[in-house]
């Protein structure tokens, strides 16, 4: 049934009932559920085609280039509330019931194959530890002699998964440090199993590969490891191409897309969701990965886009569970970005309604709610219904957990008691309006804007007095693009020319800026040289390069014979912005590149300060400034002794970039030792994600020289054995057995046995290691 053949009956229907007196509360009861699907109707007929239909026509648009993030949809403020960025859920699909499928028995004569077979049979009996043991036992005495060394690996997987899975079910709340080492040694073996020895041909393994992929995929996702995630994925698909099969295949494809949506590379998360929607056709998997593609639109503030797609997504869902609630209310983030208000409301009532629960058991994130909320008065007020407007923030305001939603919520309220929105409590909001300094440290500078904007106004309407001047000049150098100065007389005009400079005097290079080109005409008809330095740093400050471009030589005049180092960072920071502007002006280029020479030979060495930081952080990934990363990591190391989160926070990926570029590569290993013991050094809270993922990249890069490796990590033996680092001292030892380097790696075993936490199963792989004694049932077997 089309769209509006389907209206046209609904309305009709509804008239007759209207006829026989029956109340309009009995209608809604009884037609509670046609409001989703009016609300997500489309614009355009599609509900005649078929699914495969819309497989043909689908289009995705490579139009990948981040847009405004709010559009001028109405006279009144608004912008994006902080929705929080959507992740699909990649649960552990392992069951012990297909023990028996997988953990099959291995025909064969000999103590090798005993190992392997009581491992089985303490495996299927529930016995995890003892089969773990057995299979250790097994790797340890035979090493890669074991004819079956690849199954040895991923039985030890299998058995790894079977523990977590036992203890999730007999614990109501497990241990997240032993869920964790579960899973991290389930990850080890499996890779072993499934990636390093691929080329081993085993019919077990390669039966079940596809879902010990997924394991693999899944686990490294859940804790983060997104690069070791991609890589488990990717040879997900390589496995299953070169076999010829297909299973998982849709979901590889979906998780190599969310690694690639992390690092923006959307364009090529595009292909992998389009991949997984045309290869293998569901209408539950398309549904979920168009709901996907929507997703990455609406990041790219590309909400004509992101409607098309979250259209096709509820469209075509079998059940509704499988898409997330929070994709209604993205969706009316669209519709509203659209000034289609009408549409919008609707969404968003069906996602705010209790009958929406429908679409998923889990209720929304409160953080979603409340700015649903929000949105739902602001749609409101968008479309001039104050008195609906203000009930509706009212109820935001009340049943809101966040205080600034609730906040936000209450100067919307006290503007709506202006007398431009026919409100009769000007005492009421000025006194808000009075304290907003206070209250709006918490706040968005938008909303804070509506609340200043809003008392400039209460003042404008009613007092021709100084007071109002004031306000109006205060509200200008703040918000000096406001469409609401246009109904107030600028007094700043009047201001002598000294106001500039006492605005940049001050740093208050907002004000600076905005005085300047709301006087330009009458105030600067001419610009010396001394004030186009002035400006360029104001716009530089600003962010604004195209600007600030236009007296870029005034600032180089100035500062030419300046012996401090400030100006030649200043350069540095704003020459990769514009050859951004410029990306042809070969002259630039040089002038970048002869700069960045200069600094890295005597890097500059000066007192953190915010701004500075602040213009590293801002011009980071900007393609010019690859010259100059060198210099820069000598600069943030400077500040470690003061911000010692920077080694986290700014030195590692400076680190990882200059890797990626093949820049200073004898630099790498020094830097990196640096950088261990000065974050170890520093102690930082809540910061052993970092300190692992160092440790990681250090044992990946010294995994060909065993001795270096070794005398580092024997440096170590005084750090506390937490889970984590008695899991690298566990790796290392292991190195340093394979490597023949077994007195370090019995030492390091020691060192676990004497100090590891004692339920850490390291401890007792480590006694394992270093039991050389036959059991009594070994000795029968000889």
């Amino acid at each position: 049934m089309k769209r509006r053949n389907y209206n046209k009956s609904y309305r009709a229907l509804v008239s007759k009932v209207q006829s026989y007196n029956v109340s309009f509360k009995t209608i809604f009861l009884l037609f509670s559920v046609v409001p989703f699907f009016l609300a997500i109707a489309p614009e355009k007929d599609i509900t005649d085609k078929t699914f495969q239909e819309i497989l043909k026509s689908y289009t995705i648009v490579g139009d990948f280039g981040v847009k405004e993030e709010t559009r001028p949809i109405s006279v009144e403020i608004f912008w994006r509330y902080p929705l929080p960025s959507l992740a699909r859920d990649y649960p552990s699909l392992y069951k012990f019931s297909r023990a028996k499928d997988d953990f099959v028995a291995t025909p064969g004569g000999g103590r090798e194959f005993e190992h392997l077979n009581r491992a089985r049979g303490l495996f299927l009996n529930g016995q995890f530890d003892e089969a773990r043991a057995t299979l250790l036992t097994a790797r340890a005495r035979y090493g890669l002699k074991h004819p079956y060394h690849r199954r040895v690996d991923f039985y030890l997987g299998i058995t790894m998964l079977a523990g977590a899975e036992k203890l999730l079910k007999e614990s109501k709340s497990p241990s997240e440090i032993q869920l964790r080492t579960y899973y991290e040694n389930a990850t080890t073996f499996f890779s072993y199993a499934l990636v390093r020895k691929k080329n081993i041909n085993d019919p077990v393994i390669d039966k079940n590969a596809p879902m010990y992929f997924y394991e693999l995929a899944q686990i490294y996702l859940k804790y983060k490891r997104y690069s070791a995630a991609y890589g488990a994925a990717q040879a997900g698909l390589d496995f299953l191409q070169s076999t010829g099969r297909k299973e998982f295949r849709s979901v590889f494809n979906t998780i190599v897309a969310e690694i690639l949506v992390k690092n923006r590379e959307y364009y090529k998360a595009m292909q992998h969701l389009d991949r997984a929607i045309r290869l293998d056709p569901d209408k539950d998997t398309a549904a979920g990965n168009f709901a996907r593609m929507a997703d990455i639109y609406y990041t790219l503030n590309n909400f004509e886009l992101a409607e098309e797609f979250y259209d096709l997504a509820f469209r075509i869902a079998k059940d509704l569970k499988k898409l997330k609630r929070e994709h209604l209310i993205l969706r009316a983030e669209c519709l509203f970005w659209l000034s289609r208000f009408k549409e919008a409301e609707k969404v968003m009532e069906y996602a705010l309604s209790d009958y929406a629960v429908m679409i998923e058991e889990n209720p929304l994130s409160p953080e979603y709610i409340s700015y649903a909320r929000l949105r739902f008065a602001d749609l409101a007020l968008a479309q001039k219904n104050y008195e609906l407007s203000a009930l509706r923030y009212f109820q935001a305001r009340h049943h809101s957990p966040s205080s600034v939603v609730k906040d936000i919520a209450k100067i919307r309220m006290s503007c709506l008691d202006l007398p431009a929105y026919k409100g009769k409590n000007l005492g009421h909001a000025r006194s808000l309006f009075d304290g907003l300094k206070k209250t709006g440290l918490n706040l968005p500078l938008e909303a804070i804007e509506v609340g200043e904007t809003c008392n400039v106004a209460s003042y404008a309407q009613h007092e021709r007095d100084e007071t109002m001047v004031n306000k109006i000049r205060e509200f200008y150098a703040k918000y000096p693009n406001s469409e609401f100065l246009q109904k107030l007389i600028p007094p700043l005009q009047e201001f002598r020319a000294k106001a500039f400079h006492d605005f940049y005097n001050k740093h208050d290079y907002y004000g600076a800026i905005a005085y300047f080109e709301a006087n330009r005409q009458t105030t600067f008809p001419k610009i010396d040289t001394a004030l186009g330095a002035k400006l360029f740093y104001a716009y530089f400050f600003l962010g604004n390069t195209e600007k600030a471009s236009i007296y870029f030589n005034d600032y180089l005049k100035i500062v030419s014979s300046s012996p401090s180092l400030i100006p030649k960072l200043i350069q540095s920071f704003y020459l990769p912005e514009l050859m951004q502007l410029k990306p042809k002006d070969k002259e630039l280029s040089s002038q970048n590149k002869a700069l960045a020479k200069a600094l890295n030979t005597n890097p500059p060495l000066i007192e953190l300060a915010p701004d500075f930081l602040t213009y590293l952080t801002r011009t980071t990934a900007l393609p010019g400034t690859n010259p100059h990363l060198s210099w820069r990591y000598e600069l943030i190391k400077s500040w470690w002794p003061k911000k010692p989160e920077l080694i986290c926070q700014m030195s590692f990926p400076l680190l990882m970039r200059l890797t990626e570029l093949n820049i200073d590569e004898e630099k790498k290993p020094g830097r990196l030792v640096n950088l261990i013991d000065s974050h170890y050094e520093a102690k930082l809270a809540g910061s052993s994600s970092c300190l692992s993922s160092l440790l990681d990249l250090e044992f990946r890069m010294l995994s060909d020289q065993s001795e270096l490796l070794g005398r580092r990590w024997e440096s170590r033996l005084d750090w506390p054995l937490t889970s984590e680092i008695t899991t690298f001292f566990w790796r290392v030892s292991e190195k340093m057995m394979q490597d023949d380097l077994s007195d370090i790696g019995k030492k390091f075993l020691t060192h676990i046995i004497d100090k590891a936490p004692p339920d850490a199963p390291e401890r007792d792989f480590a006694k394992l290691r270093l039991d050389n004694s036959q059991t009594h049932l070994e000795k029968l077997w000889q």
